[in-house]
């Protein structure tokens, strides 16, 4: 312990070896990588030996660099979406906006996917939804919730309308910025 105004000797911040500084030790001891992507998000992935972090740290950044809009965290989950129905996001959607949303406004978010969406869309892949889609769905869901008089079939009304798009439009958001849909 240094003495009063004595000053203590400094220690090199330098790195110890010659790996990149993307190379670092993972708490059980093997070695990590940590590398930004295209998109600028840092990720940060345990690998092993320091040998195959190495190469694996070199893979990830000539990736990031050859690829404008490479993501690892959106690859992996556009990996996970193939196959994925819009009724399977729909009910995982629901259950993560559980704690944003009001009791009623979820209850009726998925009132309103089970009555409306779920049966003409629920089955359709979520990479395979297109506009067209869900224009006829739009011109559907006026049709079929209106009841008709003898001499003209009745329309649902503006507001009517907008209350049944507004969850399929936030759940369809969401899954653009999870990197599940086409943009």
């Amino acid at each position: 312990m240094p003495k009063t105004g004595e000053t203590r000797g400094s220690w090199s911040t330098r790195k110890k070896d010659k790996a990149p500084k993307g190379l670092f030790r993972t708490k059980r001891g093997g070695w990590g990588v940590r590398f930004t992507c295209a998109r600028g998000c840092i990720h940060q992935e345990p690998v092993g030996e320091k040998s195959k972090a190495l190469r694996v740290y070199h893979q990830r950044r000539t990736r990031a660099l050859s690829e404008p809009d490479w993501c690892p965290r959106l690859e992996r989950r556009a990996r996970e979406a193939d196959g994925l129905t819009l009724k399977e996001y729909g009910e995982k959607w629901l259950l993560s906006r559980a704690k944003e949303l009001k009791p009623r406004t979820l209850d009726h978010y998925g009132q309103v996917l089970r009555d409306h969406v779920y049966p003409r869309l629920g089955s359709t892949p979520l990479r395979d939804l297109t506009r067209p889609m869900l224009k006829t769905w739009i011109a559907q869901v006026k049709r079929a919730g209106a009841k008709s008089t003898d001499k003209e079939p009745a329309v649902l009304s503006r507001e009517t309308l907008k209350n049944a798009i507004i969850p399929l439009r936030a759940m369809l958001n969401d899954a653009l910025d999870d990197g599940l849909g086409k943009r």
